[in-house]
């Protein structure tokens, strides 16, 4: 149904490793933001992590900063070497603007080590600070490069979001990778889900408005801002997280402050997963599984958020769907390192999320209505088919629009106004028919899309 494919094992470690902890940040929207408002000054000083470095080290290492435009075109404007410590500090040929985005790259050789891209912004002293060279950093540039390159940023998304999808074990793995394509396929897989997320958002039958989705795009990417800073500053592996953790929770809250709800952000979840699903990842069973395990983690974060919700809202929390919650995010977590047993592994922790809930769900209910929503189960479980077959057949210029047209099909079919007048009549109230449909319709978007 999926079109995850995996081929062949783990050969080598590709040369192309290193960009910042979800750190870095080339560029928010479409590629770089510009002004004419110059920098103050045209040093710009950074380090070399050992992470990214690993037996090389991090002393006398080549640096190179070139800058980017919005096509991935690079420009070389300084050049320097590391010092015992792996900090390095680069005098510019010419002042920067700012919202320039700049790449910083280090090399023992010909071997690249690590990457780096972000937007420059001057310090209070003139100086620009740019984020370590790490890992996540390294997988964070070269997506954003290859996205560039191929003009697949789109105009709805921006550097935070592709920050939030590219978390410490996707980019060791995407580093590790021996698929020269992987970095590219990727991208286009990150993209796609982003513009279906936003879409969904946008959609009449989840009803958020431009104004709150710009409103939270904002604050996140000043989130992202802030992180940026903030790993500039950093001088241990411990400030790194405590930055980064900092981040996820702004760039969560940044879409509830907006006034975008949990029921809300699921349904993009939903639309991001089903859009990703359809993106084909030639890589081997361990990166993919890693890729796949990220997404699922995403969605299942927003689902059980707002599977708990629907509950809370109808009387008080049920601790039976919390626990169930909390065991499918541990479990598709511990998939992340099985290969290629993977998909198999996170296929089953949906489906028993899933029994559980809706166990839960009927709890609520009396015999009669019981018997009404179980005589949807045909409806619903052709509904959920038909949506498992569109995205299947997605191509990826339309993955986006195709999995929020399915998706949106999906819910209609279960959170109809006949099915909600149907459990009505048996005596449940508009409110709780409604929000009880909403999570079986989750339940069964989730278990037709886990990619594979």
């Amino acid at each position: 149904m999926r079109k995850w494919i995996v081929i062949g094992l783990l050969a080598s470690l590709a040369p192309m490793v290193g960009c910042g902890d979800g750190t870095s940040d080339p560029s928010p929207n479409n590629g770089t933001v510009q002004n004419n408002e110059p920098a103050a000054s045209r040093t710009v000083q950074g380090r070399l992590t050992a992470e990214a470095s690993g037996e090389a080290g991090v002393e006398s290492k080549a640096i190179t900063a070139s800058r980017v435009d919005e096509n991935g075109d690079q420009e070389e404007v300084a050049t320097g070497e590391t010092d015992a410590d792996g900090k390095y500090s680069l005098e510019l040929d010419a002042a920067l603007t700012a919202g320039t985005t700049l790449l910083i790259e280090a090399r023992d050789g010909e071997q690249l080590l690590g990457r780096v891209a972000f937007e420059a912004s001057a310090t209070a002293e003139g100086s620009v600070g740019a984020p370590p060279i790490t890992g996540e950093s390294t997988a964070e540039a070269n997506v954003w490069l290859e996205a560039s390159a191929s003009g697949n940023v789109c105009a709805a998304c921006t550097t935070a979001d592709l920050a939030q999808r590219i978390d410490a074990r996707v980019a060791a793995a995407l580093n590790a990778s021996a698929d020269a394509d992987v970095y590219a396929q990727f991208a286009t897989s990150v993209y796609a889900g982003l513009e279906a997320r936003s879409a969904m958002l946008l959609h009449a039958s989840v009803g958020a408005t431009q104004e709150q989705l710009d409103a939270a795009q904002a604050s996140s990417s000043s989130a992202h801002a802030a992180l940026t800073t903030s790993l500039s500053a950093s001088t241990s592996d411990a400030e790194l997280t405590a930055a980064q953790a900092t981040y996820v929770e702004a760039y969560a809250q940044a879409y509830l402050d907006a006034g975008i709800t949990t029921i809300q952000l699921a349904e993009a979840a939903q639309a991001e997963a089903g859009a990703r699903a359809s993106m084909t990842i030639t890589a081997d069973p361990e990166t993919t599984a890693q890729i796949v395990a990220n997404i699922e983690s995403t969605r299942a974060a927003h689902v059980t958020a707002a599977v708990n919700a629907a509950f809370e809202a109808q009387g008080e929390a049920n601790a039976e769907v919390e626990s169930a919650g909390a065991e499918l995010e541990s479990s598709i977590e511990a998939a992340a390192d099985a290969g290629a047993d993977a998909q198999t592994q996170i296929d089953a922790a949906w489906a028993s999320y899933s029994a559980t809930v809706r166990v839960e769900v009927e709890a609520q209910l009396d015999i009669a209505q019981q018997t009404v929503l179980t005589g949807m189960d045909t409806s619903f479980e052709a509904g959920a088919s038909a949506y498992a077959t569109a995205l299947a057949a997605l191509e990826t210029s339309g993955a986006a629009a195709g999995s929020v047209t399915a998706l949106a099909t999906l819910k209609g079919a279960i959170v109809a106004d006949a099915n909600v007048d149907a459990l009505v009549t048996a005596g449940l109230s508009e409110e709780a028919a409604g929000a009880y449909l909403e999570v079986v319709f989750h339940l069964h978007a989730a278990t037709a899309v886990a990619p594979n």
